[in-house]
């Protein structure tokens, strides 16, 4: 049965103990500095329990970039372009904000600031919707296994630009980074596949 108890820790410190049996009958234990912290923790615990939303807390602690790489190694039938476009949105837009954190750290403010973060640095819209998209996918594929639910939820994106630019099909990508120079192509291709570029190379976040 779920109970409090005061405990003195090796610091000399008085703490008050959470105690709780998990759905696997295993008895759990966490420490607050207020009994009404831990009687808080102790309700939350055996309402997702009832739920049927209880995880353990050590599967949570696998940072988001282990989980990522796991996630996007298991894809198969993945075309290039696409695998390239999603690797550098990773790299570069979302590791570096979320590669370190636990993926049960990982909570709804956290992920709106993060899109906030985006479109203030001057990100067009579609990209930061991409990059959203992706990271939602990679923290969908945690839920029931790693965290009990997605924190992608709710989450505010910017609006669609003003002016929409006229997005170049794939054939059209290609055809034009076949066109330039050898050393543009990867360039071509780059832009093009994390929405920097339109049909009339407007750079990103001008909407104009």
């Amino acid at each position: 049965m779920a109970h409090i108890q005061k405990v003195t820790t090796k610091s000399g410190r008085t703490r008050f103990q959470a105690r709780y049996i998990d759905p696997a009958g295993r008895e759990r234990a966490k420490n607050f500095i207020t009994r009404a912290e831990a009687r808080a923790f102790i309700v939350e615990m055996e309402s997702r329990k009832r739920r049927g939303e209880w995880m353990a807390p050590e599967l949570g602690r696998r940072t988001f970039g282990e989980w990522a790489e796991h996630v996007e190694a298991s894809r198969i039938n993945l075309r290039d372009n696409p695998r390239l476009r999603d690797a550098w949105i990773l790299k570069d837009l979302i590791l570096p904000t979320f590669e370190e954190v636990p993926i049960a750290a990982i909570h709804q403010d956290l992920v709106q600031g993060w899109v906030k973060k985006l479109s203030q640095a001057g990100y067009a819209a579609t990209t930061v919707k991409k990059a959203y998209q992706t990271f939602a996918r990679i923290m969908a594929a945690a839920v029931g296994k790693r965290i009990a639910r997605n924190p992608c939820v709710g989450i505010v994106l910017p609006p669609d630009d003003p002016h929409p630019m006229r997005l170049l099909a794939e054939e059209e990508i290609f055809a034009l980074a076949d066109a330039m120079p050898p050393r543009y192509r990867a360039l071509v291709l780059t832009a093009a596949y994390t929405g920097c570029v339109s049909a009339s190379w407007q750079p990103c976040g001008s909407g104009t």
